[in-house]
């Protein structure tokens, strides 16, 4: 299964673990092949520098540094040709949306209302953390 995940889930997994977080060791055990791009992984940094995510990342004996490269290894970066205005509540869904489609994802995995509001968009599922990990576990 391919999947783009909404820079939510990835600081989810990485700052507390739980569900988020299985999607990761599924990544890793090569079962969940896992897509970012660019625009997202610059996100992904600058949430993570937050005082508060950024000392989180601290007491688990990390760095935003390592984070990122761990997310980094875990998913292929993929350059979407175009971004266009599809969520018209908050533009930075657009880049998820662009880089799944550039990846060919399955499904999209977001705690955003705006983007799960859509279901899906262009055959791409959009869906919770747990749903995608259920989907993932039904094969």
């Amino acid at each position: 299964m391919r999947a783009a995940l909404d820079t939510n889930v990835v600081v989810s997994a990485l700052i507390w673990g739980g569900t988020p977080f299985a999607l990761f060791e599924a990544a890793t055990a090569g079962d969940l092949l896992l897509y970012t791009s660019p625009a997202l992984l610059e996100e992904l940094r600058d949430v993570l520098t937050r005082s508060h995510l950024a000392s989180r990342l601290e007491s688990r004996r990390t760095s935003i540094e390592q984070a990122l490269a761990l997310y980094a290894t875990l998913a292929t970066t993929v350059e979407p040709a175009t971004i266009l205005r599809i969520v018209a509540n908050d533009s930075d869904d657009d880049e998820v949306i662009a880089a799944a489609i550039e990846a060919k994802a399955d499904i999209i995995v977001s705690g955003d209302r705006h983007l799960l509001a859509l279901g899906q968009h262009m055959g791409i599922r959009l869906m919770k953390p747990a749903e995608a990990l259920r989907e993932w576990q039904n094969g």
